[in-house]
């Protein structure tokens, strides 16, 4: 059933139901539930029916006494809710302009006055609380024309028969209609058993005793159990609208709620009191970085990171940090990344401004060869299971967006070229402005993607023309990247610039794979010859700043491969150097390749 479904079946049992028993609403925690009575039943009963809903939570109650005493409280509630705001209307200040009746401010007061609240309240406005008798005050209490709902009944302390059998007096007895939300997995429980059956035995589940009394009194007091499937995507949209802010406004598209319903799948998030409490943190952090006007993909990461990384905390963990210095992917389930600012506000509500540039800074290169959940990809990856209008639409949307550089990932291009050419051939598709702008985008920012990386080795082709026309697009792509790594950034190959390799070096990260074969063996062997030992010394240091703690695998083949080729030019050109050629030097080179050498069986 709908929730609209749901909602005019209650309506209809409140109206026609003579059964004189209740009803039960039924979904596993977090399910949104309560969310779905608070923010559509109530309404709906009101709208259509002027039906008023009593609700009371069960959670930690362990009387009877005192369900009859909430359930009193919020009864009353309605009639002094109205007391007050009829008080508050009469109020008269005096101000510049004359006469003012109403204090704005008393408005939200009296609107979300509640049974707490009203508790405390009670002898200012006059609610005789002499009675002694709490059961003699609930008959006092007025039912009709109301649902009465009780939530968390399987976190009560009562127990469950009992509640059941104080439910069915006020039902059957009283008349009353009662809605009863639970999460019946809570309330009935297996064990195993060993039976014989033709002779073999085996396990079978059966319930336990409680269980079975538990379902011998809820067939005598519930008449029908409703499953609560929810609408998670109106759940989402109405929970991010009750924030009113402009960076959450990004995220009420029918494209971003599609995408949040996406990751909340992917992630494995079923309890929408994560996501209130992921938006409630994103929230509290939009307004710290409010002045600093971000970009919506960072945005729009930060939120996303929170919501997968939230589901921890939200089962009772809250995990040591596990990444690099800026960004985490193990804590978010590895499909976005989440930034350790972020996580250094959730866990000790302090925020550290100064490390917003560098973190952003990570998240740029960590995009360039790293994949997150992306709704359009997913479409064109997995086509077969598509129609033809959603993977059109995709396409287009993938043709919009490289027209940013970064938002598709360098190391998915390979397996984009792959699909594009499989869809050239399944749907006339013309692939050229994504090809073309896929290649702009290489050309311009490609100096540390790994080729080896890029173009998957792995794809399988139906037909040779298949096969042929992704050949000439790989070729194009590699020939793109290696035009764009070549003499990285016209570096001059003068001893006076290796300090500009040093800062080139530091800014390597672990999403680097290459780095010393972008640029010419030559001219770089030439260039160690006219370093003094000081120079070559510093040329050591930077070979060391990238290759020190490389592993294998981490660089491309071409890195080691570049070291050998260097090792053997620099060996024959110390061959030719003048007897004069200072010893100092020649130590250092030899010193240099010894480097290489240790580099190389790190990296292999």
């Amino acid at each position: 059933m709908t929730n609209e479904q749901i909602c005019q079946y209650i309506k209809h049992y409140i109206e026609k139901d003579k059964t004189k028993s209740a009803l039960m609403l039924t979904a596993p925690w977090g399910k949104g539930k309560s969310y779905f009575v608070q923010n559509e039943l109530i309404s709906y009963l009101e709208e259509n029916g002027n039906y008023q809903s009593v609700v009371v939570s069960l959670y930690g109650v362990d009387s009877l006494e005192e369900i009859s005493k909430s359930i009193y409280f919020e009864i009353k509630g309605f009639a002094i809710k109205k007391k007050i705001k009829k008080a508050i209307e009469k109020v008269e200040i005096p101000t510049n302009d004359g006469i003012k009746k109403i204090l704005p401010e008393f408005i939200p007061a009296a609107k979300i006055a509640g049974a707490t609240v009203i508790k405390g309240i009670t002898s200012f406005v006059g609610v005789d609380l002499s009675l002694g008798n709490l059961e003699e005050l609930y008959t006092s209490v007025d039912l009709s024309e109301k649902l009465l709902v009780f939530e968390d009944i399987e976190r009560s302390r009562i127990d469950i028969t009992e509640f059941l059998g104080y439910v069915n007096s006020i039902v059957e007895q009283d008349g009353v209609k009662v809605l009863l939300i639970s999460n019946e997995e809570e309330l009935i429980h297996y064990v195993s058993k060993e039976v014989e059956e033709d002779g073999k035995k085996k396990q079978v589940k059966i319930c336990t005793e409680n269980s079975l009394r538990y379902l011998q009194f809820k067939e005598k007091t519930v008449s029908d159990t409703l499953q609560f499937y929810g609408n998670t995507r109106n759940a989402i949209k109405n929970i991010i609208g009750q924030y009113n802010s402009k960076h959450f406004d990004r995220f009420m598209s029918d494209s971003s709620l599609d995408y949040i319903e996406n990751l909340l799948l992917a992630g494995r998030i079923d309890n929408l009191r994560i996501f209130i409490f992921a938006c409630q943190k994103t929230f509290e952090i939009y307004e710290e970085i409010d002045e600093y006007n971000l970009k919506d993909e960072y945005l729009e990461c930060i939120f996303y990171g929170i919501v997968l990384f939230s589901k921890s905390i939200k089962t009772g963990i809250f995990p040591p940090w596990d990444g690099t210095e800026y960004l985490s992917s193990k804590l978010t389930g590895g499909i976005i990344p989440l930034f350790r600012f972020c996580y250094e506000y959730i866990r000790w509500h302090e925020f550290d401004k100064s490390a917003i540039a560098s973190t952003i800074n990570a998240y740029d290169e960590y995009r360039m060869v790293n994949q997150r959940y992306d709704a359009d990809l997913a479409v064109v990856f997995d086509y077969c299971v598509s129609t033809e209008a959603n993977i059109l639409e995709a396409l287009s949307r993938i043709d919009d967006r490289l027209n940013t550089p970064l938002d598709i990932p360098f190391g998915l291009y390979g397996k984009l070229a792959y699909h594009l050419v499989k869809l050239y051939f399944l749907l006339n598709y013309d692939f050229s402005s994504i090809q073309q702008k896929m290649l702009n985008n290489l050309k311009s920012n490609g100096q540390s993607v790994s080729i080896q990386g890029l173009m998957m080795n792995y794809f399988e082709f139906e037909t040779n023309a298949e096969e042929e026309l992704f050949e000439d697009f790989r070729k194009s792509i590699e020939a793109t990247i290696r035009i764009s790594q070549q003499d990285t950034e016209y570096f001059s190959y003068k001893p006076a610039d290796i300090a500009e390799l040093q800062k080139r070096a530091d800014n390597v990260s672990q999403y680097t794979h290459r780095f010393i074969s972008l640029y010419n063996l030559e001219k770089m062997v030439d260039m160690l010859f006219q370093c003094d030992a000081k120079e070559l010394q510093a040329f050591r240091s930077v070979m060391f700043s990238v290759y020190r703690n490389a592993y294998s695998g981490q660089f491309e083949v071409d890195d080691s491969r570049f070291m050998e080729h260097m090792i053997a030019l620099i060996t024959c050109k110390k061959e030719s150097v003048p007897h004069n050629f200072d010893r100092i030097q020649l130590l250092q080179l030899n010193y240099l390749c010894e480097n290489l050498k240790m580099f190389i069986s790190q990296l292999s």
